[in-house]
């Protein structure tokens, strides 16, 4: 006889992949933190990430943030999000692939 384990299957996946997320945002922020320009340490310190169930969020708090990240009429942009999320994608796939492995 065969025992139907679909559900502790999917509740093990979902699990597997919030872990991984949330994984995947701590090294995104990282990233930005090291690419942030410091003048008062405002920028890099409100850089965090939120992680649920389906996405990671990558943010800066700083208001003048995305003056920084795209520029202004007089200052060139200095990119540090966009860096640090879309820089690494191996990385990334790669921390994904081992949670749903079991072995990150």
């Amino acid at each position: 006889m065969l025992t139907d384990r679909t559900g502790e299957a999917l509740k093990a996946f979902a699990a597997a992949k919030r872990g991984a997320l949330a994984a995947i945002g701590e090294r995104a922020k990282e990233y930005a933190r090291a690419l942030a320009p410091v003048d008062t340490g405002r920028l890099r310190d409100g850089i965090g990430c939120a992680a649920d169930a389906d996405a990671v969020r990558l943010f800066a708090a700083a208001p003048y943030a995305p003056y920084v990240e795209f520029g202004t009429g007089a200052d060139p942009p200095r990119p540090f999000l966009e860096p640090a999320v879309a820089g690494h994608p191996d990385e990334y796939r790669a921390i994904l692939e081992d949670a749903l492995r079991g072995t990150g």
